[in-house]
């Protein structure tokens, strides 16, 4: 056997070891995770207009937001993975009425926030992992989607909680983490458009945040007609420090109905991508 040979079959049986190792070490959910605190007395029912969407709503209206002005941080935070995640997520989100977390998982805990939703669809050793939502106002009513990446399996997880405004309108916060490992637009188009069925019957102010893992300008043309479709606007961002990959941006931000007052990208090194901040208020772009 030649040289070449025993390196490729070396190589090859290493790859099928940490293969078996990973899934071996990997649980996939029969059923979306759905973790939700509002430190409401009465719980949150189970809602079937926004299927195959997973959906609960408060049996009493709940508490107005409070502000017309609102500060929200959207991250990837990497499943806490690198150094000095926790000490960054307490500074960054000291003065944020939401903040919306992709790769989270349950260590990620801000006390100040009274609500907090945390979809999840896999955990990997045994620990789970997806979309984290936290915010100070309880929503009137939230949901949660996943779709399973086409090649490996593991399911990427959208969420959504919708706050009732001084205004009698509604603000819809969707947090989100697109499907990655894909050529096709297949289980991309399909995940946004689950999700989308909640955008599509809202008619107040909306942001739509998260990790979209847009790294194909197939993948920008289709996300900016889809955002166009329903109004949604990208975010300009001041000092656009954004991950890229193959020249593009994987993190967004979409606003509708709301004013942009600030809307800047912080690099850090406790993460692979950096964090968003935003302030808005509610009124006419």
């Amino acid at each position: 056997m030649g040289r070449k040979v025993k390196i490729a079959l070396g190589s090859m049986v290493t790859t099928m070891a940490l293969a078996g190792y990973f899934l071996s070490q990997l649980t996939i959910f029969d059923k979306l995770q759905i973790q939700f605190v509002s430190g409401r007395d009465k719980p949150y029912q189970a809602i079937t207009q926004y299927a195959p969407l997973q959906c609960y709503q408060s049996p009493e209206a709940v508490a107005v937001l409070p502000a017309k002005t609102f500060k929200l941080l959207s991250w990837n935070i990497h499943k806490g993975q690198d150094a000095g995640w926790q000490k960054d997520l307490q500074r960054l989100s000291a003065e944020q009425d939401f903040v919306l977390l992709q790769e989270a998982t349950p260590q990620q805990s801000l006390q100040q926030f009274s609500s907090s939703l945390f979809a999840s669809a896999f955990a990997y050793k045994a620990q789970s992992s997806g979309v984290k939502t936290f915010a100070k106002s309880a929503p009137q009513w939230y949901c949660a989607d996943s779709l399973p990446e086409p090649w490996i399996q593991i399911p990427k997880v959208g969420s959504a909680m919708a706050f009732p405004l001084q205004n009698g309108q509604t603000l819809l916060v969707v947090n989100l983490h697109l499907i990655n490992f894909e050529l096709k637009l297949v289980n991309y188009r399909k995940q946004l458009e689950q999700i989308f069925t909640l955008v599509g019957r809202h008619q107040g102010p909306m942001i739509v945040a998260g990790d979209f893992n847009s790294w194909r300008g197939k993948r920008v043309d289709f996300l900016n007609r889809l955002m166009a479709q329903y109004d949604l606007h990208a975010v300009p961002l001041q000092s656009d420090q954004r991950v890229r990959f193959l020249g593009q941006p994987l993190d967004h931000v979409f606003s509708r109905g709301v004013q942009i007052l600030t809307a800047n990208v912080l690099a850090v090194k406790s993460s692979d991508h950096n964090p968003i901040l935003l302030e808005f208020r509610i009124g006419a772009d």
